[in-house]
């Protein structure tokens, strides 16, 4: 009696992923006069990945009674996957693109509102400056031109 086979389509994906990670946190604003502040945790990573996708085609022999599929695997083909490579990296690059961001300016609307508040701060350092009589960052005020 010739023994019967059982052949396999596998996909074998392996991720290695290697690199460092670190942590600081940002502050923006924290003057006392500042009329806005932030707060933001930036992470940095800096990740080296080894993406392998192949397939593979194995066969292995069947047996009889208990331990009829103890045999081992031999393997047949093994080739690239480039087309599922391609819809891993899609997968990847679109989870990448949902992640948040510090502080994102996404419209117009978002720019002018932060420049509204940088202004703001701006002009409030300018009015305590010639209140006290001083000027820029504490520096004497200039005597006024005799005319």
């Amino acid at each position: 009696m010739l023994p019967a086979s059982i052949q396999f389509d596998s996909l074998i994906v392996v991720l290695q992923c290697s690199g460092t990670c670190s942590e600081s946190k940002i502050s923006a604003g924290k003057a006392i006069y500042d009329t806005a502040s932030s707060e933001n945790y930036v992470v940095r990573s800096r990740l080296t990945p080894i993406l392998i996708v192949v397939k593979a085609v194995t066969t292995t022999f069947i047996g009889r009674g208990a331990r009829a599929f103890d045999s081992p695997r031999y393997l047949l083909e093994f080739d690239r996957a480039l087309g599922e490579l391609d819809s891993i990296l899609g997968e990847f690059r679109e989870f990448l693109d949902g992640l948040g961001h510090v502080a994102p300016i996404r419209s117009e609307g978002d720019a002018r509102t932060i420049s509204t508040l940088v202004g703001l701060n701006r002009q409030a350092s300018r009015v305590r400056e010639l209140e006290s009589g001083a000027g820029p960052q504490g520096w004497p005020a200039l005597a006024p031109a005799s005319s």
